[in-house]
C-alpha cells in the first residue's frame, strides 16, 4: 500500500521535489532511493542511446548522468 502511494506521488510530482520534515518519515527513505536510482538509470540509458554509433567518452557520460567513470565503464 505504502509503495503504491509513493509511486503515485512521484508520478504526479516530478523532480526536483522539496520534502519538508522528511526526518519524521524515515520509512520512506528506501522508496525514495529506489525512485532516484531508477531516474538515474533512465538518464544513463538516454545518454548512452544518444551516443549510438559513436565512440563513448566515459568521462562525459559519467558527468552527464551523475555517476563515476568506473561505473559508466561497467
Amino acid at each position: 500500500m505504502l509503495l503504491n502511494v509513493i509511486e503515485l506521488f512521484f508520478q504526479r510530482y516530478r523532480p526536483p521535489i522539496f520534502l519538508g520534515e522528511i526526518q519524521y518519515a524515515p520509512e520512506l527513505f528506501p522508496y525514495i532511493k529506489m525512485y532516484v536510482d531508477e531516474l538515474s538509470f533512465l538518464d544513463f540509458l538516454r545518454a548512452v542511446a544518444a551516443r549510438t554509433a559513436s565512440n563513448v567518452n566515459y568521462s562525459e557520460l559519467a558527468a552527464e548522468t551523475g555517476i563515476s567513470v568506473p561505473t559508466a565503464k561497467q
